[in-house]
């Protein structure tokens, strides 16, 4: 019976965690009037040119005169989604030439966390003036409401991105030699990101 009461609480738990996930992408629509589009293929990839986690300068202009360069946006290293999918692309480092860039709207202190937690060697990018989460149309305001239910999960939004109310929906690109997006996946559901063979 114990047994059962602790398996009915961790699915309980699991399902609210799921649909608190989820809420933050219906309040953007009344934050904002719709949803993010993100960019398309064929478009000139914005400038990166920022911050890593461990202090190191980036560059995706120099990065993608290499070859072509992985793009990706992750909520927080709270995210179990973020993290998992992270990893993959961790796992394909060497068949991508190293060059790809994780960005995320956490402070440095949150990147160094998820680096802990998903051993990434590529560089994380810290977006906390939201600029990149802008130019690749990405980004959405998170309400009052969302922000409360996400305390209430020991999930601080605000502390974590330095400020801002703000998460970017998961999306990736790659960004080919002549600074133009040639793939790109895009989508509102957190849980869904792009094969890592596809890329």
């Amino acid at each position: 019976m114990l047994l059962l009461c602790i398996q009915s609480n961790h699915v309980m738990r699991k399902l609210l965690i799921s649909l608190l996930f989820s809420a933050s992408l219906y309040s953007l629509a009344s934050a904002q009037g719709g949803v993010p589009t993100g960019l398309k293929v064929g478009d000139v990839a914005p400038a990166i040119e920022g911050i890593d986690h461990t202090g190191k300068p980036v560059s995706l202009a120099q990065l993608h005169k290499k070859g072509p360069v992985v793009v990706t946006f992750y909520r927080g290293f709270w995210c179990p989604f973020c993290t998992k999918y992270l990893k993959k692309l961790q796992d394909s480092v060497a068949t991508m030439g190293g060059r790809i860039i994780a960005v995320t709207p956490e402070t440095q202190a949150f990147a160094l966390k998820m680096v802990e937690r998903s051993g990434v060697t590529y560089p994380i990018v810290t977006d906390t003036d939201g600029h990149f989460l802008a130019a690749y149309k990405v980004g959405f305001a998170v309400d009052e409401a969302t922000l409360s239910k996400y305390k209430g999960y020991g999930i601080d939004l605000k502390a974590n991105n330095g400020g801002r109310a703000e998460l970017p929906v998961p999306a990736t690109y790659v960004v080919g030699t002549n600074g133009k997006i040639t793939f790109v996946h895009f989508n509102t559901d957190y849980k869904e990101r792009a094969p890592v063979g596809s890329l």
